[in-house]
């Protein structure tokens, strides 16, 4: 492993290529913290990050940050498909993404759910991973040829405990999904496009929204609809009853406030290129 300095650190669960299209027109974001219930300023280098979240500690000592450069590597894939997209919207045009294309899409779009801490961390307590300890050390002894004591002794360091628990966490999130990426390719993608320019959408840490039901969706065509908000006015989810791509301009304001209420509720950080969105959604009326 390289040294620390060539290790990154600084690992965004909300990536910049996403963040940079919320922005105010100086460049940056605004960015409400429910913990503090503070309204800051913030460049989308510093916002949404965590230190280390994507990198495990090494028996060594050092810092295994390999599926930080994974996500990296799949960030530049992903990036100029994303301005591939606003760019044919703000031309009034489909994107026409080739299947290549689609793939990462769909790619990016699974592994952005799944990164977030607020939807992974709840996975590995120290709770939960005690239970699955007690589970399945008679299956580690079995194949080791070691005694069920011996398995558990080797658990009671604190140290390697957090080294098995972090490499455990960073398997589960590199993992491809071999039945939801199959099933977005099989399905077209729906555009939500904000046909108001004063009115815009909201990012969260929990970026990727599930609306459920004819009183909160947004296109009220199906039973439940996904979106990720790419910029302040694009919005893309998967099409579950047609093919190809989809375009529906917005003028529906109930619709996008649902959304941005929805994206805050599920959120503990939120920005916005408005500080007035943001203040209405901490403090309504």
């Amino acid at each position: 492993m390289a040294g620390a300095a060539s290790t990154p650190k600084r690992h965004h669960y909300v990536p910049i290529l996403l963040l940079k299209n919320f922005c105010a027109q100086d460049g940056q974001l605004h960015v409400f913290n429910k913990k503090t219930g503070d309204i800051h300023r913030a460049t989308p280098e510093n916002a949404f990050l965590q230190n280390h979240l994507y990198s495990y500690t090494m028996a060594s000592g050092d810092k295994n940050p390999a599926l930080e450069i994974a996500y990296s590597k799949l960030e530049d894939h992903t990036a100029p498909i994303v301005r591939k997209i606003i760019h044919a919207i703000s031309s009034e045009k489909y994107p026409k993404l080739s299947p290549d294309e689609r793939r990462i899409w769909d790619h990016f779009f699974v592994h952005q759910y799944k990164r977030t801490p607020e939807i992974h961390a709840p996975f590995f307590t120290d709770e939960n991973w005690s239970r699955h300890i007690e589970a399945v050390i008679p299956k580690i002894a079995e194949k080791h040829g070691m005694s069920e004591e011996q398995v558990a002794a080797k658990f009671d360091d604190p140290k390697a405990m957090k080294r098995v628990l972090e490499k455990a966490r960073i398997h589960a999130l590199s993992r491809s999904s071999e039945v939801v990426e199959p099933a977005l390719g099989k399905v077209g993608i729906n555009i939500i496009v904000i046909a108001k320019p004063h009115k815009s959408f909201v990012i969260g840490s929990v970026p990727i929204l599930r609306l459920d039901g004819p009183s909160t969706t947004i296109l009220k065509n199906t039973q439940a609809e996904v979106w990720l908000p790419i910029a302040h006015n694009i919005a893309i989810g998967p099409s579950w009853n047609k093919t190809g791509e989809n375009v529906f301009w917005l003028e529906d304001g109930d619709a996008i406030r649902r959304a941005n209420q929805q994206i805050f509720r599920q959120s503990n950080i939120v920005a916005s290129r408005s500080v007035e969105l943001l203040a209405s959604l901490a403090a309504p009326k």
